[in-house]
This record gives structure tokens, C-alpha cells and sequence, in this order.
């Protein structure tokens, strides 16, 4: 057997390289899953929080339509209320000819 990276290579033999191996790729495989797993949880972190903020947004946003309405409808009701009333006109005379 050729000489390999390690001191004391020569005491395996082709079935422990292939258990190594084997080994070796469903460690990796599992540490890709564990990533792909983990990214996709922090992705969905992401939108949950930017829902949250866009949701919060809306409702402070309704808020403030809904409080600037009710000043407004007030205002109206109040100059409404005060207004001094309007003269009555009278009805034009037909003009003699």
C-alpha cells in the first residue's frame, strides 16, 4: 500500500476507508440539513418580524386616520353649530313694465 496523509494509515484497510467515508458524508449531509434547516428558521423569523412591524404600521396609521376624522367631524359640528344663519332673501318683485 502507497504511502497515505497519516502515520499509521497502513494498519486499515479498503472497508474502514469506506466506513470513514460513509461515515464522513452523512455527517455532512446532516450538517448541510442542519444549515439549510437553520437558515430557513432565521428566514422565517425575518418575515414574522417584518409582518409584525408592517401590521403594527397599519394600525397606527388607522389610528391616527380615525382620531384626525373625529377632530375634523367635530370642528364641522361646532362651526356648523355657530354659524351665524344665513339672511333670508327676499323674493324678487316682478318688475312692472
Amino acid at each position: 500500500m502507497g504511502r497515505l496523509c497519516y502515520q499509521g494509515a497502513e494498519k486499515h484497510n479498503l472497508w474502514d476507508w469506506i466506513t470513514l467515508l460513509v461515515e464522513n458524508s452523512k455527517d455532512t449531509a446532516r450538517a448541510r440539513a442542519d444549515m439549510r434547516f437553520k437558515k430557513q428558521e432565521e428566514a422565517a423569523t425575518v418575515r414574522q418580524k417584518a409582518m409584525a412591524e408592517y401590521v403594527a404600521e397599519a394600525d397606527a396609521r388607522q389610528a391616527k386616520t380615525n382620531k384626525l376624522r373625529a377632530l375634523r367631524l367635530a370642528k364641522e359640528a361646532e362651526d356648523l353649530a355657530n354659524a351665524p344663519a344665513a339672511p333670508v332673501k327676499k323674493a324678487a318683485r316682478a318688475k312692472k313694465k
